[in-house]
């Protein structure tokens, strides 16, 4: 069994709109979301017309939650207005693929990304979490990828939701795929 796994939004926001001039001078948040969900819909009808017949799509973690745009905005708890247009664009992309699960009879399941990170971040000692508001290398608010070569980290990031001040720890994807695979079952497996 053949399963393509879709995943696109949060640089497109973070990077391609909030931190870049451009976008916002082209498009409104949510003219960019349907800019956005219409590539995708788009992409996956090709898929299926070159005979991809399950999918799965990632959503968007709640961007407003993540160290770096809280460091950004100088705020301590998470930055609405992004976690907004992260919901809001994920609302888009499971409408996208209600059309295409009745056009094109696309079997398809939805990782609810958003809610796995915001569940933990607003519980997480029931998933064995102690520190969901900055990362785990560096001061864990601003570093993220090649900026953290060289740097401390904390002692156990398996406590920590993020790794850097972007993205999740190994723990965090460990729970996220599991929320990937129940989708998977409840869903695309016969």
């Amino acid at each position: 069994m053949l399963f393509f796994v879709l995943s696109m939004g949060t640089n497109d926001f973070l990077q391609n709109y909030f931190l870049e001039p451009t976008r916002p001078k082209q498009f409104t948040v949510e003219q960019y979301q349907n800019f956005l969900a219409s590539r995708m819909f788009q992409d996956i009808k090709e898929m299926n017309r070159l005979g991809a017949t399950r999918v799965v799509v990632v959503g968007v973690p709640p961007l407003g939650c993540m160290p770096l745009v809280k460091t950004l905005a100088d705020q301590n708890t998470c930055v609405e207005s992004y976690n907004q247009a992260a919901w809001s664009f994920n609302a888009k992309i499971k409408e996208k693929l209600a059309i295409l699960r009745k056009t094109l009879g696309l079997k398809d399941a939805y990782v609810d990304c958003y809610a796995v990170i915001q569940n933990a971040i607003n519980a997480p000692q029931k998933f064995g979490l102690v520190e969901t508001s900055k990362g785990c290398c560096g001061s864990g608010t601003i570093e993220y990828g090649d900026t953290c070569k060289g740097l401390t980290t904390c002692a156990d990031p398996s406590k920590y939701a993020f790794w850097d001040a972007v993205h999740p720890t190994e723990k965090m994807y460990r729970i996220l795929a599991g929320e990937a695979i129940e989708s998977l079952n409840e869903t695309l497996i016969d």
